[in-house]
């Protein structure tokens, strides 16, 4: 008897967690589930820049842009987050190129993952704070080898860009 209270308890506390999960996932999106992006940041380190600006929402839309500096060289990305058909897509332009778009499939607090699984690579695109930086990762498969790569910045307004920030490379 005591082993089917137990268990009865156990799959009552499992249905009570899953049933919160699926509420808090199932919060409907408001633009300001993104307004960590907003701002201008940045990392310098050994001669090479990194930034990315972003726009508050307005109108189903926040508008950026990614710029990096190496040895006199320069590249660009053209970034916007739009909201079609009711759904949010981030929409990606290497260097004012063809778009490329991310269906907006998680957020929580100050974290949002986009997905394409069709695209080459990147297939997923994830923002996240952690503490004062911004951060970015892509992932995805690169001939059926999972690969990332991860970058941050700082505000352009705080100094502490100017120690130590970098871009991290990886395969898993």
């Amino acid at each position: 008897m005591t082993f089917r209270i137990a268990t009865a308890v156990v799959a009552l506390v499992a249905a009570l967690l899953a049933t919160a999960a699926c509420a808090r996932a199932a919060e409907p999106f408001r633009w300001d589930h993104l307004a960590f992006l907003t701002g201008h940041w940045v990392y310098e380190t050994e001669g090479r820049l990194s930034e990315e600006f972003w726009t508050d929402a307005r109108a189903g839309m926040m508008a950026g842009v990614n710029r990096s500096v190496r040895d006199n060289r320069t590249g660009f990305e053209y970034l916007r987050i739009i909201e079609d058909e009711g759904a949010i897509y981030y929409v990606a332009s290497p260097g004012g190129g063809p778009a490329s778009s991310f269906h907006l499939i998680e957020w929580e607090g100050n974290r949002a993952v986009f997905e394409n699984k069709a695209h080459d690579f990147p297939q997923r695109i994830i923002y996240w704070m952690d503490e004062e930086r911004l951060r970015a990762r892509i992932e995805g498969l690169v001939k059926g080898k999972s690969q990332s790569s991860e970058w941050y910045w700082f505000p352009a307004r705080s100094d502490a860009h100017l120690t130590g920030a970098k871009e991290m490379h990886s395969t898993d």
